[in-house]
């Protein structure tokens, strides 16, 4: 593999990252492409809880996400960030900042 692709292919999981925190809105929508064929397509609420789907697309979920998955409780509030949990959970974002 050429030492520029190496690069670029470790640098997407910081910069799906940085995406999902800019446009964790609703109606924001990702895709997730591997070999030339989208494997998921979608709002980023329902994307980024096909944590099998991702693992096996290489793409490790937000850390929000996987700490939401490891808790039943929160799991089907599908939260994007600690600003996102926090308002779903009732508490003002200030809290988690």
């Amino acid at each position: 593999m050429e030492r520029w692709l190496a690069a670029a292919l470790d640098y997407v999981p910081r910069w799906l990252d940085y995406q999902m925190r800019l446009t964790g809105q609703p109606g924001c929508t990702v895709s997730v492409v591997v070999r030339g064929k989208v494997v998921l397509d979608g709002p980023l609420r329902d994307v980024f809880y096909e944590s099998e789907a991702l693992k096996q697309a290489g793409v490790i979920p937000p850390q929000t996400v996987r700490f939401a998955e490891s808790i039943p409780a929160l799991r089907d509030l599908h939260p994007l960030g600690p600003n996102d949990l926090a308002l779903r959970l009732g508490l003002a974002p200030e809290l988690v900042a």
